[in-house]
């Protein structure tokens, strides 16, 4: 698992360098976008369909001025009286602010063309360059590595998971059946000096309790009684994990910090222990 994680890590960080790699390139990009914004006078979108707007505002123009001169050529009614409800000045004035709007107009649209020109020439370099192509390639890429890092993490929480189960239900179940066996081991060892052997989860640490109501961690007993609390667990972990059959029980050198009370009383219990057949 730790091995797995670690290489999961590992991919991580190269996701995560990809990604910043990304990222500045597409900071590159919109620096570009901004750029021919720039260049075609618009400060955003919005600004350039405003400027594509005035363009088509301006063709309409075109049409209606004409349809005004063939109108004027062909000496309609509509032109009599127009020249009719204005005087010759008035109609020169307009001439001429038309005139002044139409080339204006013109050449905004000019410019519009040239820049629209611009734009259409860089979008085929980048389309040409491919590298469009790999950014979208490479993306993709890393979302997959994200999804198979996904499962990964998934799977590894699971595991986590199970072994959280497996360790509370050690702790809820199978050591306090431990501790109950080791403690009718600990009470003839100690000549009933203590009764109770339990697990405190606050500090994750051994108890034990003496006859008089007295609570000690087991670094707080003597050399002597620490061993009795060890040899105690090692007889109720003999007897308690064993199937059918009563597996060899070997000891070396377990007692050499006993005196002979002590001493006495554990050959006792190994005695207990040696009834069924089994061999110590």
């Amino acid at each position: 698992i730790e091995k797995q994680k670690k290489g999961i890590e590992t991919d991580i960080h190269y996701t995560k360098e990809q990604l910043l790699e990304l990222e500045q390139e597409i900071q590159y990009f919109q620096a570009q976008i901004e750029q021919l914004f720039a260049t075609a006078a618009a400060k955003d979108r919005n600004e350039f369909c405003a400027i594509a707007d005035i363009s088509r505002k301006w063709k309409d123009t075109e049409i209606k001025l004409h349809h005004i001169n063939a109108q004027l050529q062909a000496g309609h009614p509509e032109e009599i009286e127009l020249a009719d409800s204005n005087t010759l000045t008035e109609l020169k004035n307009k001439q001429f602010v038309e005139n002044e709007r139409k080339e204006r107009l013109t050449e905004e649209i000019q410019q519009l063309r040239s820049q629209i020109a611009l734009l259409f020439v860089k979008q085929e370099q980048l389309e040409a360059s491919g590298l469009v192509s790999d950014l979208k390639l490479q993306t993709e890429m890393q979302k997959e590595r994200v999804k198979e890092t996904a499962k990964k993490w998934a799977s590894i929480q699971m595991i986590k998971q199970v072994i959280r189960n497996k360790l509370e239900r050690h702790k809820k179940v199978e050591l306090p059946r431990l501790l109950k066996t080791a403690g009718e081991f600990f009470r003839p060892l100690t000549d009933g000096s203590y009764k109770t052997i339990y697990f405190s989860e606050t500090d994750n640490s051994i108890m034990v309790m003496h006859c008089d109501g007295t609570v000690y961690h087991a670094e707080e007993l003597s050399q002597g009684t620490c061993e009795q609390l060890y040899t105690a667990i090692r007889f109720a972990l003999a007897v308690t994990r064993q199937d059918w059959a009563s597996l060899p029980f070997q000891l070396d050198d377990s007692f050499v910090h006993f005196d002979q009370e002590r001493l006495k009383r554990v050959l006792d219990v190994l005695y207990d222990l040696s009834e069924g057949g089994r061999q110590i």
